[in-house]
This record gives C-alpha cells, structure tokens and sequence, in this order.
C-alpha cells in the first residue's frame, strides 16, 4: 500500500471546469505535470497542478475518488472531469480523509485563476524581474529556493531597514508571481508576450491576504536548508527569508508559528555544537513564541560562530 498524491490537474486550452483527477508514486507533482505535458498531444499547452494531497495507499484513494465523482467524468476511459474546483478539492477531502497524510490544496483556489492586466514592457524588462529570466515551462516549478537563487545572482534589494519592503520590488513581484502561476501560466497561452502590471502583480505588507500569507508560510517550510544555505550567499540567505517573513506580517505567525517550528529545529539540527544560541532558540520554540523577521539575526549568530570556530 504505497504511498502518493492525488493530485488535480488543469491544461488551459481546456474549457472551464475541466479538469485531471490522476494519482502519481511522487511526492512533487511537478515531475507529473512534466510528464503529462509530454505524453499528451491533444493539449496545446502544459498541464499544472493546482493541488494534491499526499495520502497513503494511493491505488485505492484514486480508485475511490474516480468512483465517487464518476457522474463527473467527461469520458469514462479517461481521468477528466467536468467540476468546479472547489468541489473536486472539498470532494477528495471528504472521501480521502482517513487516508490524508498531508493536505497541500489551497485555501481559496479560485483566487490563483483571475485574469492579469498586461503592463509596460520597457519598465518591465528594463529592471530584473523574476519573468524575464525563466520560460513559462520553467515558471510551473519555481519554488523558493530557486527564486531565491535568481534574487542573490541579480542582487535584488533586501534591506528592510530603509523603508520596509517599499524598496523590495523584486521580492513583491516575485512572491506574487510563485503565488500566483496559474495566472500567469493562462496569460502567456493567451500571449506569449505578455508582460505582467506591475502595481497589479506584487504582494506587499499592507496587500496580502491572509490565503496568501499562509502559502508563503509553506512554501519557506518546503526549503531544504542545508542545500539552501549552501547554494546561496550568506548573509543573503537569511535576508530573503526575513522579507518574506516582513510581507506575512508578525499576526499570523504568532497563531500558527509555522516557520519558527520549521526553522529552529532545523538549523539546531544544522549546528548542534551552538549551545547558548540553541538555549536561545529553545526558549522561543518551548516557550510559545514566536521568530520575527528581526530575530532571524539569530540564525545570523549561529552561522558566523560556527565559522569562526571551523578556523
């Protein structure tokens, strides 16, 4: 009984509504959406994931999704059905729910799919903007370890000193660009030239959603910080955490603390010699508190007292 995801998937040159209910043996549905974009030829463009759960035994959670929204399927040999988003993810909730071992459906899919306003193509390509470095392929996997790699190698502006994230037009853009793929993935069918507005498409402190909020949360949990910290510039690193953690806002993660409980145990894991910053940690992490962009400095410790003691 092996475990996998089921996922929900949506080519574009598809009518509304219609979408892919399929299973796949591998946690990261980028490989399948990879993988249905080139077997099928039917389809114009590329296939996206919107969702998926990871469940255990996923033969059988497939098999029992399929059946229960069979009234659904556009073509009984195929995996396609005719349903509103938010019906098939509440469906496959319902259904699945013994089974669910981790549910990665967004809180509110419908606000991933709304229509982007083109803006100015000079302004837009004349300053170092996610989109003008990645294909539209290549959008369908960013995470945030990699739009972090394109911010340390173009030297985005991070300082949240001077006036907030008011200077982080990068970043703004950015995080609603990787919130947002869906969107943009529809606009570039519509015309490969698009060019994104630019007040439009940013996500800043006094804008965000609280939907949005929580996915930038998840999506930090998902980074790798041993590869992270590896890959790119210190104290950069750090500082691109800490503007996300600025635009979520400090409310939010006081309630559900999700990147102080992913972010402590981790970098004790990755420095267990630090033992007074560790202290210093555990007291947050035992004591219901909760990090802040600020306190990363913290972190900031720990990576350069390891380096003077490794001289």
């Amino acid at each position: 009984m092996p475990d996998g995801i089921i996922y929900i998937a949506r080519n574009n040159s598809n009518p509304e509504n219609h979408y892919k209910i399929g299973k796949s043996s591998r946690i990261d549905p980028s490989y399948r959406m990879n993988e249905l974009s080139s077997e099928t030829t039917n389809y114009q463009d590329q296939f996206i994931s919107l969702g998926h759960v990871i469940v255990s035994d996923v033969d059988e959670c497939e098999r029992a999704v399929h059946n229960s929204l069979s009234n659904k399927r556009i073509n009984q040999r195929r995996e396609f059905f005719n349903i509103e988003i938010n019906e098939a993810i509440q469906a496959i909730r319902l259904i699945l729910k013994d089974n669910i071992l981790l549910d990665k459906f967004p809180n509110n899919p419908n606000r991933i799919i709304t229509p982007l306003k083109n803006g100015n193509k000079e302004i837009y390509k004349s300053e170092k903007h996610i989109l003008n470095y990645i294909t539209k392929e290549e959008l369908n996997n960013l995470n945030f370890h990699t739009l972090c790699k394109y911010a340390d190698h173009h030297q985005w502006h991070w300082d949240l000193s001077c006036h907030g994230d008011y200077c982080c037009r990068q970043f703004r853009h950015a995080f609603y660009v990787i919130l947002n793929k869906i969107s943009f993935i529809s606009a570039y069918s519509f015309d490969p030239n698009f060019v994104p507005n630019l007040e439009e498409a940013n996500i800043n402190k006094n804008n965000i959603t609280l939907d949005e909020k929580i996915r930038l949360q998840n999506l930090i949990g998902e980074i790798n910080i041993s590869k992270y910290l590896d890959e790119i510039k210190f104290p950069n690193n750090l500082a691109y955490i800490g503007v996300a953690m600025f635009i979520i806002g400090d409310e939010i993660e006081s309630e559900n603390r999700k990147i102080t409980k992913f972010l402590i145990p981790e970098f004790n894991k990755l420095y267990p010699n630090q033992h007074n910053i560790i202290r210093e940690l555990d007291d947050i992490y035992y004591n219901n508190r909760h990090l802040t962009c600020w306190s990363l400095s913290i972190f900031e410790r720990m990576i350069l007292q390891s380096r003077q003691n490794n001289h």
